[in-house]
């Protein structure tokens, strides 16, 4: 489809329809990330109070919330005030779902998560939360030249559920985009997908870095030039992007990449600028990154968790949310000329994290960075505290000494303790999500429990 007809004629009425002003908060976000970093805190902390002083008279969860905690919205003045605030948790969120819903008309949209590391978390969206996380995407995409309408390519999970395969099919075309089922990529389909992206000439590819990795990858093998596509763009997100994949990946498609850090609930957070930095949403997003176990905002450089507060969701507040994410800060000012505060990576989530039997955390990225030579594919899976299993797949290359070498790597992290058991396989399905995750651990992380909320409580405001 002409990505004019796309623009015009399908995505602008249609959001007119729903009533979204995309093309408004568009302008807003431009305006606002064009602002020195001083008066992009001003206009956050203007957004913070209006809506913790919303959420205190018109939704119950929050109001019980606070008043429990000993919090008079009226009394927070600074941003240390805030951060004494009780956390959100994705267990309040299931278990008090319909209480956390404001008082009011509102015209909802209801969600759910991908359920990738457990049951699925349902929540509601109104309107104009909903089209300023689409006002955030169509800018961020736009400093890499992509603009509404144009056609793209994904390799993207697609269910097989009948009713949800029409579904889709049906939201591809209206928004003119492509896609190779994530489920189903093989030889046979990455080759059909390659003759139809020559023909549709996409102008960027979004999907799962490690599937757009094994297409990349597939296409080389069958002969096939992968930069033939023609892509202005990559854009990578659903997993945490390693170096050598997307060093890789730009190498094979001769393309820049963009990882965008993103959550169902809350949209994008994090997205690379044609830089190479990972720059904060703080148009809609106020990201806070503690210390899991005091509740403390960490240095910059080190490492701790994310803490997200949608500043335009008002229909369910996200205040202070626990994303279980870890990031480090990057400090200083980009050569692309955003004042908006950067991340030096995205470590992971906290439960990604491989326990020994002495009580070290070791990130699960360990494994990646050590499953390289000889290997096509792996996940491993903590059966127990002192119990690793690890699936792969072996490329053409492995041997017997590479094994040996990998299991030299494993003790050096891990220690003596640890039994690690390999099985070669010749296949590793996705997630149900339509992720990979390269890590699942299958113990109970009461760590992670034990510190669900700051060191301090909200009581200890002045």
């Amino acid at each position: 489809m002409n990505p004019w007809i796309a623009r015009n004629l399908i995505y602008r009425p249609a959001q007119a329809i729903r009533g979204e002003k995309i093309s408004e908060y568009m302008a807003a976000v431009r305006a606002f990330n064009s602002l020195p970093y001083h008066k992009m805190a001003e206009i956050q902390w203007f957004k913070l109070v209006r809506l913790i002083e919303f959420a205190y008279k018109n939704n119950a969860y929050y109001r019980e919330l606070y008043d429990k905690h000993g919090v008079d919205p009226k009394k927070i003045s600074n941003f240390n005030d805030f951060a004494k605030l009780p956390l959100l948790l994705k267990s309040e969120i299931k278990e008090k779902h319909e209480r956390m819903i404001s008082a009011g008309r509102w015209k909802l949209s209801h969600r759910k998560t991908s359920g990738s590391t457990g049951t699925p978390l349902k929540f509601v969206k109104d309107i104009e939360a909903l089209a300023y996380m689409n006002a955030v995407m169509h800018d961020v995409y736009s400093w890499h030249g992509i603009n509404i309408g144009d056609r793209q390519a994904r390799i993207w999970a697609i269910p097989n559920e009948p009713r949800r395969k029409l579904s889709i099919f049906f939201r591809d075309l209206l928004q003119n985009r492509i896609r190779l089922n994530s489920f189903d990529v093989s030889d046979d389909t990455s080759r059909r997908f390659y003759r139809r992206l020559l023909r549709f000439k996409p102008a960027f590819l979004y999907g799962v870095p490690s599937y757009i990795l094994d297409f990349g990858r597939r296409l080389k093998r069958l002969g096939f030039d992968p930069s033939a596509c023609g892509f202005k763009v990559i854009i990578v997100t659903g997993e945490i992007l390693y170096k050598e994949q997307a060093e890789e990946i730009k190498e094979m498609f001769r393309c820049p990449l963009a990882n965008e850090y993103g959550t169902t609930e809350c949209g994008i957070i994090a997205f690379t600028c044609t830089k190479g930095n990972l720059h904060l949403m703080n148009h809609n997003l106020y990201v806070e990154i503690i210390d899991p176990q005091t509740g403390r905002e960490v240095a910059g450089g080190e490492t701790g968790e994310i803490v997200l507060t949608e500043l335009h969701a008002y229909s369910m507040p996200f205040i202070r949310y626990r994303l279980g994410d870890r990031a480090v800060r990057k400090p200083g000012k980009c050569e692309c000329g955003l004042e908006l505060p950067m991340l030096a990576h995205v470590e992971g989530r906290l439960e990604d994290m491989i326990t020994t039997p002495e009580g070290k955390k070791v990130a699960g990225g360990m494994l990646y960075y050590t499953l390289v030579k000889g290997i096509q594919q792996f996940k491993a899976y903590q059966r127990a505290i002192d119990r690793l299993e690890i699936l792969i797949v072996r490329a053409p290359d492995f041997s017997d000494k590479i094994l040996s070498d990998l299991y030299s790597q494993w003790r050096r992290y891990l220690g003596e303790n640890m039994k690690i058991e390999v099985k070669f396989v010749d296949h590793i399905p996705a997630d149900r999500s339509g992720k990979f995750r390269y890590f699942v651990p299958e113990i109970e992380l009461d760590y992670v429990a034990k510190s669900a909320n700051p060191e301090k409580s909200a009581s200890d405001n002045p």
